[in-house]
């Protein structure tokens, strides 16, 4: 461990010379488990610099204030929801919902319809997975004895065997809504959505896997930080 005790050599190190020393550490689980797409998550690089660079063309100011006609229409019906629950534990589900909804509303022009939504349902088996597995004690395992991942991760039981089919989901999750858009594009029944927005702009050289990685983290980080 190397502790810089000096802000003028921190600065110099840390901000003037980030791309050298800036980083993130490689966490094996987060490959094992289907995440590496995960921006949050990515080491510093070109990869990196590519996420950012869609996130502040499909996330400025102007273009959030074009979603607010979508933004009332789910609130609208959130509160019909409301009212006509009578049940105090339907509350929680119904909040819950339209915020994933809204979020993929947002993101891919994807209307749910209830709470067992397809894409919905996946979303939130995929996120309760990985949050149950992306855990230091598991990174570290596989960090410190690398040769476990030869093993079948059934060999370990618990939550370790759910590592292979969020594998499966996370990919199910970058293609499918993504596609899904493209083709509606192509029928022009397609909504606003940010994947929309960028692939309108995009170029013969767009990395289309890059859109897809950006567009699936911004999902799930907003069901995660909306979660009840």
């Amino acid at each position: 461990m190397i502790i810089i005790n000096s802000e003028t050599v921190a600065r110099e190190l840390l901000d003037k010379r980030s791309a050298i020393y800036s980083d993130r550490p490689v966490v094996r689980t987060n490959e094992l488990t289907g995440m590496s797409f995960n921006t949050v998550l990515l080491p510093y690089g070109e990869t990196l610099q590519r996420h950012r660079k869609i996130y502040h063309q499909v996330l400025r100011a102007e273009a959030s204030a074009s979603y607010n006609e979508m933004y009332s229409r789910q609130a609208n019906q959130l509160v019909i929801h409301l009212l006509n629950t009578t049940v105090a534990e339907d509350l929680q589900k119904h909040i819950q919902a339209y915020s994933a909804s809204l979020i993929m509303a947002v993101t891919y022009g994807h209307i749910a319809h209830g709470e067992e939504d397809l894409l919905l349902a996946r979303a939130r088996e995929f996120l309760d997975v990985v949050l149950r597995v992306l855990t230091p004690e598991k990174a570290a395992m596989f960090t410190a004895f690398p040769f476990l991942e030869k093993l079948p991760m059934w060999c370990f039981g618990g939550d370790y065997a759910l590592m292979g089919c969020t594998k499966e989901l996370s990919q199910q999750l970058l293609n499918e809504p993504f596609d899904k858009v493209k083709a509606q594009m192509e029928e022009g029944t397609a909504s606003q959505s940010l994947v929309t927005d960028f692939l309108s702009q995009a170029d013969d050289n767009t990395d289309e896997d890059t859109m897809k990685a950006v567009a699936l983290t911004g999902y799930l980080a907003g069901m995660e930080t909306v979660s009840l």
